[in-house]
């Protein structure tokens, strides 16, 4: 895997999990704008996004949209973490046309790194 892409706008969430990322030697790029997520992607496609899809004021759900609509990056595995309801859950799966898995916050660490590693494989 390249590398992981991760948009979360809690900086404290994305520094514990970038941690455990860099720990199982895997590299993690937090970004916490949509245009420094698109800078990274367009100079080299991740090999898995991790977003917080109502973060940003929504605007990354906005953005994953966006993947989803280009046919270079609709096929980028994306593992949204996220505190959405279930019908928000549902509603940004239906719009997917890659590899998605959705967990729900709080989530276990160890339950998201198996995800990384599945995914990433």
């Amino acid at each position: 895997m390249s590398y992981v892409l991760l948009m979360d706008d809690c900086n404290l969430n994305q520094e514990m999990l970038a941690e455990e990322l860099h720990t199982q030697g895997i590299l993690c790029i937090p970004v916490s704008t949509v245009e420094d997520a698109l800078q990274y992607i367009t100079d080299a496609p991740p090999g898995l996004i991790i977003i917080e899809p109502l973060a940003i004021n929504g605007q990354a759900f906005g953005f994953y949209q966006q993947l989803q609509n280009n046919p270079r990056t609709r096929r980028i595995p994306t593992l949204m973490l996220t505190a959405a309801s279930r019908g928000e859950l549902k509603r940004f799966t239906r719009t997917s046309r890659g590899r998605i898995t959705c967990m729900s916050k709080p989530y276990k660490i160890s339950a998201v790194l198996s995800a990384v590693h599945q995914m990433a494989a």
